[in-house]
């Protein structure tokens, strides 16, 4: 309920065009709290499937397409901890040829951490954001006032 409260907060002062929230594990308390609230959120779950065939799951299908634009267009924040979380995470591939990356607990078992800042930069590679102005879709303002 916290966490729900948070985003809820921030999401009334930020505005975001999309609210991307990993639904799994205690997650899924949060995207049904937001929900009930009325806020328009997506729940991504990582270990989904990925449309792309080229990736084993999701989580490895948003990480790649975080890396292309960091590589790209995008400059970091001066974060150390983001740069650590960022340079611990490896990948290969499966015996089909898909990309994966390492699970969150070996990494966890590896450096004594997990990844988490650098997995919420990669929940907002879940899916294309549309711009609503471009679209003539608007946000419902009762969400943003109490």
């Amino acid at each position: 309920m916290q966490t729900a409260h948070y985003v809820a907060e921030v999401i009334k002062k930020e505005r975001p065009l999309q609210v991307f929230v990993d639904g799994s594990g205690i997650g899924a308390g949060v995207v049904d709290r937001l929900r009930q609230l009325n806020f328009p959120v997506v729940d991504v779950n990582g270990g989904n499937s990925s449309l792309n065939p080229r990736f084993l799951n999701k989580r490895a299908e948003m990480w790649w397409e975080m890396k292309e634009f960091i590589e790209n267009l995008c400059e970091l924040p001066k974060d150390s901890k983001l740069k650590e979380e960022l340079t611990c995470v490896e990948y290969d591939y499966t015996d089909k040829g898909r990309i994966r990356l390492d699970r969150k607990s070996d990494i966890q078992e590896q450096y004594g951490f997990s990844p988490d800042r650098a997995d919420a930069l990669a929940m907002t590679f879940a899916y294309p954001v549309a711009d609503f102005t471009d679209t003539g879709m608007e946000l419902d303002p009762k969400v943003f006032n109490d």
